[in-house]
């Protein structure tokens, strides 16, 4: 599972590195507000098929990929 602290805000992304990207991508955003509540209670999960569809960003050396946390699927909660 990929773990992001920190969404990015503006465009309501994740930048997820391309060298995790694997065949099924499962992402857990764990940021808290002031309250301490998640805002993004959910893991989300994704096809590597799908994720390598959104646009690159180099940050740090690092390939990333921006994927809007809407267009991810919701695991459901067994």
């Amino acid at each position: 599972m990929i773990k992001i602290k920190t969404p990015i805000w503006n465009k309501r992304s994740v930048g997820i590195a391309e060298h995790k990207i694997t065949d099924r991508i499962e992402v857990k955003i764990t940021y808290r507000n002031i309250t301490g509540e998640e805002i993004y209670p959910h893991v989300f999960t994704m096809s590597k098929k799908q994720a390598l569809t959104y646009p690159t960003r180099s940050t740090k050396g690092v390939m990333l990929r921006i994927i809007p946390i809407a267009d991810f699927d919701i695991k459901e909660e067994k």
